[in-house]
């Protein structure tokens, strides 16, 4: 909901009513405001609630409906179509190919569609024909992900649920990485996988039906402040795209088609970190509870209620792995421990 002031509220009504900013300028200058403050203060609301998502004009609605280039996805249990409507010669095509082609499918009827529309230079995307707002080339691509992953989190089934971690895989045999932000779990994951180490996820794992772990393979999403750590491990790091999240967190999209596959028949290994200046690489057991504990903090049912007996099968499943804390500072020592306990 929003609160509007006088000024806004006339104009939002006199959009709402079919006029055009012009029109409704014009209205303003009735009520004795300047021509130029008029059209100003026209322009500011609507480039706002343009960005904002909560106006679409007519004509992005008729390219939204125009033939697209279209991709459909599969992102574990969620099916969906984007459609991009762009110039011939647009970026932004190869940049969703590169980021998000690992989910590549056929078509299935009745999902959820977005449409991505070019207008003067910037994007707006549209979910099932409603918009989420206008966005700049360098934000667009974290927005269409921050948007799959939440439809993702609202598509889980019952039974299953996710939590927020990485999943990497040793012969079939899973290592699950929980930790804190800052705690350096993409850049473990990006060096573990770059290593040899099978991906699943750098970030959001499904439990199925508290049994089985299915990593969901988004491309690893590389801070500015880990650049410089990870490019031993990918050098290619430096020559990717730079992106800026809804945090302002400006990332490089880290490319997994080089990485071996994640498949996990039984989880072994589950890491909590705790990053330390100056420490020394070391792991310590922690009590499965405590790892359940930490894992639950993060976890998402669709209808917002584990049941019980998933739980106790997560809950066995925790039992028998190595539960452990990875103390740590220095990347370098932190990915051989991870590398000696998993060839171990």
């Amino acid at each position: 909901m929003f609160e509007l002031n006088a000024t806004a509220d006339l104009i939002w009504r006199g959009l709402a009513d079919g006029g055009t900013p012009g029109q409704v300028a014009k209205e303003l200058q009735t009520f004795g405001v300047s021509a130029q403050d008029a059209q100003s203060f026209v322009a500011e609301c609507v480039a706002g609630w343009l960005h904002a998502g909560l106006l679409i004009p007519a004509q992005i609605v008729e390219q939204a409906q125009s033939p697209g280039r279209e991709s459909h996805l599969r992102i574990a249990g969620l099916a969906c179509t984007v459609a991009i409507h762009a110039p011939a010669g647009d970026p932004l095509p190869s940049r969703l190919e590169a980021v998000f082609g690992q989910f590549a499918a056929p078509p299935s009827p009745g999902t959820p569609r977005f449409d991505i529309v070019e207008q003067a230079g910037a994007y707006v995307l549209l979910a099932d024909g409603a918009p989420l707002g206008v966005f700049a080339p360098e934000r667009i691509v974290p927005e269409i992900k921050a948007v799959l992953t939440d439809r993702l989190a609202k598509s889980v089934g019952d039974g299953d649920f996710l939590i927020h971690a990485a999943l990497l895989s040793a012969n079939r045999q899973g290592l699950l990485i929980s930790g804190a932000p800052g705690a350096g779990k993409t850049t473990l994951t990006l060096a573990l996988a770059a290593r040899g180490l099978g991906y699943g996820s750098d970030d959001v794992v499904r439990v199925v039906n508290g049994e089985r772990l299915e990593g969901v393979p988004f491309s690893p999403a590389s801070k500015s402040g880990a650049w410089e750590l990870a490019a031993p491990y990918l050098p290619m790091l430096a020559d990717l795209p730079i992106d800026v999240r809804g945090d302002q967190q400006r990332v490089r999209y880290a490319p997994v088609s080089g990485f071996g596959a994640g498949e996990v028949e039984q989880l072994s290994w589950v890491i909590l970190l705790a990053r330390r200046p100056a420490a020394s690489a070391m792991l310590e057991p922690v009590e499965p509870l405590f790892a359940l504990t930490e894992l639950l903090g993060s976890a998402f049912a669709g209808d917002g209620r584990l049941k019980g007996d998933v739980l106790e099968r997560f809950a066995a499943q925790l039992n028998g792995a190595r539960c452990l804390r990875l103390i740590y500072s220095d990347l370098a020592d932190g990915v051989s421990a991870l590398e000696g306990l998993t060839r171990g």
